[in-house]
């Protein structure tokens, strides 16, 4: 049996090339999503943590039970305050786009698996059709073969009866019947 050449196997091993490659993107995005994502809950934590102080300046400060600040003096805490919320409103901001590059990458790695896919199923037709084929060749050369001997073994044929002429009428051999 000859064996099976797939003609399309370079672009099978790209194709597998290519969704490894899109597999390492994704990763290396999710990473990036992860330290974003740890980042930004630093940066709430900050936020609270300084909420909380000035919350607590503030409160002393209204309710006569220590020193308190005046207006002048909260402001450098407002600031602060202003500061660190426009960094978590721009931590928030980078955090969806790398949420929305990792669901890009995890677009391209299936699409690439799906190629992969097509091209191994495709492969895998080609092959069946190539084996049915062989068999058969194989099945035919061997139905040759087997009525080839049974002509040498047996010159008469295997039926009772003799075909007559173009009419198709048969008769039947020494008193057989049809």
């Amino acid at each position: 049996m000859r064996a099976f050449r797939y003609r399309l196997q370079s672009a099978l091993r790209r194709a597998e090339r290519a969704e490894q490659a899109r597999q390492i993107e994704l990763s290396q995005a999710e990473e990036r999503a992860r330290r974003a994502g740890q980042r930004l809950a630093r940066l709430r934590r900050s936020v609270t943590c300084v909420m909380a102080r000035f919350r607590e300046i503030v409160e002393r400060g209204a309710g006569g039970q220590g020193p308190g600040m005046a207006g002048d003096e909260l402001l450098p805490y407002g600031r602060e305050l202003a500061r660190v919320e426009a960094l978590l409103a721009q931590a928030q901001e980078w955090q969806r786009d790398l949420e929305s590059k990792v669901e890009a990458a995890r677009q391209r790695v299936m699409e690439a698996m799906q190629e992969r896919k097509m091209l191994e199923r495709h492969r895998e037709i080609l092959a069946e059709r190539h084996t049915k084929a062989e068999r058969a060749k194989e099945s035919k050369r061997l139905d040759d073969v087997a009525n080839m001997r049974f002509a040498l073994r047996d010159p008469e044929g295997p039926f009772p009866f003799r075909v007559r002429g173009a009419g198709g009428g048969r008769e039947p051999e020494a008193g057989g019947q049809i």
